[in-house]
């Protein structure tokens, strides 16, 4: 099984991110489960969202494990994030720079500044297509196509805007 792990606040994109990877696993053959939790239905309040997918059907709720986890806003409490990574998770940061509170994180970073690329390509603030771009250059569970389609079922307005923040997310993550 493989898990992403979505941190950030109400308003920024977290919970359509979290549908974004979730479609594309499924669009893939996988079996999906996800979903994401506020703390409060306020906006800027933190959220966060999981995504569970396997090649077998998922019968548990429960998220095991952090094989990647992604940060929207950086000014979370990212020691708390971090805490449970292991060398082999993926963590991706929406920063333009290393980040001194994930220095000792374990764990592969992958920063790229998904909130400028958001700002200049949709005029707002919700990089998720952005940081969708950075997921799929990561990992080789998500292809283009099906993050394209993904985006065609699940974002209503600015398509072609996103279309756009996703591949140049994919280009921009370091």
């Amino acid at each position: 099984m493989m898990n992403f792990i979505i941190y950030g606040k109400s308003g920024q994109g977290v919970h359509i991110l979290t549908k974004l990877i979730g479609q594309s696993l499924f669009l893939s053959g996988l079996s999906v489960k996800d979903f994401a939790l506020l703390e409060q239905e306020k906006y800027g309040k933190p959220i966060v969202g999981y995504v569970a997918a396997d090649n077998i059907d998922i019968l548990s709720n429960d998220i095991v494990g952090n094989d990647y986890i992604i940060i929207v806003d950086p000014t979370l409490n990212l020691t708390e994030i971090v805490k449970n990574a292991d060398k082999n998770t993926i963590i991706i940061v929406n920063s333009k720079e290393n980040i001194p509170a994930l220095k000792k994180a374990l764990g592969k970073k992958h920063y790229i500044d998904a909130t400028k690329i958001a700002m200049e390509h949709l005029k707002r603030n919700q990089p998720n297509t952005v940081l969708l771009g950075a997921v799929i250059k990561l990992s080789n569970k998500i292809t283009i196509k099906n993050a394209k389609r993904a985006i065609e079922l699940e974002i209503d307005d600015k398509v072609k805007e996103n279309m756009e923040s996703l591949e140049i997310g994919i280009k921009s993550v370091k």
